[in-house]
């Protein structure tokens, strides 16, 4: 084969490739999620209950607010996070009626609305690959609109962290250690109930790991 003929097949195959790059057709694409919601204001992140403990009382829960709330700050226009730990003593004080009063609650917070749930399942590795430290999560969550006096939206997600195989942006689960996964797995179920009120692009790999039910409820 002559060098012209090389040089012209290795140029057909990149003007090949990158035309593949440009159709979308070189591996999966990330995939752009409309928010849940339009809104406006302030939105409050209530620390969800678990199997075990009530609002405020779980560490996770507590986790998955601060994370919710930072990520919103960030990443919304026209909304703002709202401090949970004034209207805690309001919340707890309903522990044993187990059923919460939002509409004072977000009116003592100054809240337009009021995002309430419980994790239903966190453990901290993958059945299906028990010698893999992973995240597997399910949350189910609630959004209350204090103008409206009941929630606007219903939702259940289930994922787990980290959604590829062992690692996040470059850093394995070993790498991270005990401590640093359930930090980043905390910060990324934050980011997945804060995406309930912005559009989102996210990748392949991160849309197939995440189940979702959601339900938009009459206002």
């Amino acid at each position: 084969m002559t060098d012209g003929r090389v040089a012209w097949l290795v140029k057909a195959a990149i003007l090949c490739a990158a035309g593949m790059l440009l159709a979308g057709c070189l591996g999966p694409q990330p995939v752009t999620h409309p928010a849940a919601l339009k809104a406006e204001g302030g939105v409050l992140f209530v620390p969800f209950s678990d199997r075990e403990n009530y609002y405020y009382d779980s560490q996770e829960g507590v986790g998955i607010a601060e994370a919710a709330s930072e990520v919103l700050r960030i990443s919304a226009k026209r909304l703002t996070p709202v401090p949970y730990e004034a209207v805690r003593g309001l919340v707890r004080s309903s522990v044993m009626e187990e059923s919460v009063d939002w509409k004072a609650v977000g009116q003592a917070a100054k809240a337009n609305y009021v995002v309430h749930g419980a994790i239903n399942r966190i453990a901290w590795n993958d059945p299906s690959e028990p010698s893999i430290p992973r995240c597997i999560f399910t949350v189910t969550y609630g959004v209350y609109d204090v103008a409206v006096g009941a929630d606007i939206y219903r939702a259940t997600r289930s994922g787990r962290y980290p959604f590829t195989l062992v690692a996040d942006k470059g850093v394995t689960v070993y790498e991270m250690g005990p401590e640093g996964l359930r930090s980043r797995a905390l910060i990324y179920i934050g980011r997945v109930v804060s995406r309930t009120f912005y559009r989102a692009t996210i990748s392949a790999a991160e849309n197939e790991a995440l189940s979702s039910k959601e339900e938009q409820l009459p206002r």
